[in-house]
């Protein structure tokens, strides 16, 4: 859960921010597009993040996937 109350902050404040983006975005593209972008920025992005903090390895087919 959320023992650590720093982290946790955190994590609600970016979510925070994150959806107000959100919403100014949804102002001016529909949202099937907004989410399709959304989705996919997100998985490139996290498992970007795996790769260089955790050292997650990546082979071809995670490549590919996050190229489709």
């Amino acid at each position: 859960g959320f023992t650590k109350l720093a982290p946790s902050a955190v994590v609600i404040i970016g979510y925070g921010i994150a959806f107000y983006f959100l919403s100014l975005v949804l102002k001016s593209i529909p949202v099937g597009v907004a989410y399709a972008v959304w989705s996919g920025l997100g998985v490139v992005i996290i498992t970007a993040i795996a790769w260089l903090l955790h050292g997650q390895k990546l082979d071809a087919w995670g490549f590919v996937g996050m190229g489709l």
